[in-house]
């Protein structure tokens, strides 16, 4: 992977945060929901970062490769057949509703049947105006840029975790929380749990409002004996786990960041591997 330094405040990703996380739902439910078989664990919504620059829903059945994207960093949807753009439309002073026209209209010039309908969510959103009906603000392009280098930063060394366990599911982005994630597996413990670990990036929530790397390990242990995991720290408010977050690696300055953000998370998952297993 190529590390994209990173340098922007982390503390001011939110704004851009929200306007992206609001465009990236036409994707997952404007068009998976609806399109693809559903599935209990809703991995049919889930993105997957695709070309060092947008995310793309799964293909939609019975259409030779057909897919919808969206680039944050220009705050575009895409319709792609096969990885290749065949069309694409700013979002940048339309509404939500006025992107869903254009995707509905666009597959089915490209032979896709849409059913007509709006976003039906089955989760909460955080609040936005574009939720209200407002359209999409040209302002952040800065910060949209640097979560877009967020993200791929991320994905490199997700993908880079994931590849050292023997059973990891795939690492995509999940549209309700926003993180770009992996769960990796360590069997069940004697009463018959599983035995999990969680990797990925947030970018940001109502409890870390910047972009935060972590690792959370299930069943998890508050018995205070957890091991160092320096840059990071581990979180036992509001949930549990070893957190590594944008202040924190942004303090040792823009020289070492990747190999910064490795260690934290080579650390977390080996003191959590530890905890599962103590």
């Amino acid at each position: 992977m190529t590390w994209i330094p990173l340098q922007h405040p982390p503390r001011e990703l939110k704004d851009a945060r929200l306007v992206i996380h609001h465009a990236a739902q036409l994707v997952a439910i404007g068009v998976s929901k609806p399109l693809l078989p559903s599935r209990e664990d809703d991995s049919h919504t889930n993105l997957l970062w695709h070309g060092g620059d947008r995310w793309v829903g799964r293909e939609i059945p019975g259409t030779a490769g057909l897919c919808v994207g969206l680039r944050p960093a220009d705050l575009s949807l895409t319709v792609e057949r096969n990885g290749e753009i065949q069309e694409s439309l700013s979002l940048v002073g339309r509404t939500r509703d006025e992107g869903l026209e254009w995707i509905r209209a666009t597959l089915e010039s490209l032979g896709a049947r849409v059913p007509p309908g709006s976003l039906d969510f089955h989760y909460e959103m955080p609040e936005h105006p574009v939720a209200e009906g407002r359209t999409f603000p040209a302002d952040f392009e800065t910060e949209r840029a640097e979560l877009a280098a967020w993200y791929e930063n991320a994905m490199g060394l997700v993908v880079e975790m994931a590849e050292r366990s023997a059973d990891a599911s795939p690492v995509v982005t999940w549209p309700h929380h926003f993180d770009v994630a992996t769960l990796l597996s360590f069997g069940k413990t004697a009463s018959g749990d599983d035995r999990t670990i969680g990797v990925g990036l947030s970018p940001g929530d109502d409890y870390i409002p910047e972009p935060y790397f972590y690792v959370t390990p299930w069943p998890h242990t508050k018995d205070g004996n957890m091991p160092p995991v320096e840059p990071g720290s581990w979180r036992t408010e509001d949930f549990f786990g070893a957190t590594l977050t944008g202040n924190q690696l942004l303090a040792g300055g823009v020289e070492g960041q990747e190999e910064r953000a490795r260690s934290f998370l080579t650390a977390a998952v080996a003191g959590s591997l530890g905890l599962l297993k103590s």
